[in-house]
């Protein structure tokens, strides 16, 4: 509409933060599966057990925005 200003959304602190914590464990689990891929796929105990970790504290964040 002209004329008129768009409003903006505020996040909250919240939000932010659990964005970034999002993020953070993103990453993670980006490097965990860069290194299993460069083994050719050959899954190690420490990949599996980095797995293990990060979905279980997704499941933890997802308690959080329920």
């Amino acid at each position: 509409m002209l004329g008129q200003k768009s409003l903006k959304r505020k996040q909250t602190p919240i939000n932010r933060d659990f964005i970034a914590e999002l993020s953070k464990w993103g990453n993670n689990l980006n490097q965990v599966a860069k290194h299993l891929n460069s083994n050719k796929g050959e899954l190690d105990r420490v990949g599996l057990e980095m797995l293990s970790r990060i979905e279980n504290h997704l499941k933890e964040l997802r308690k959080v925005i329920e």
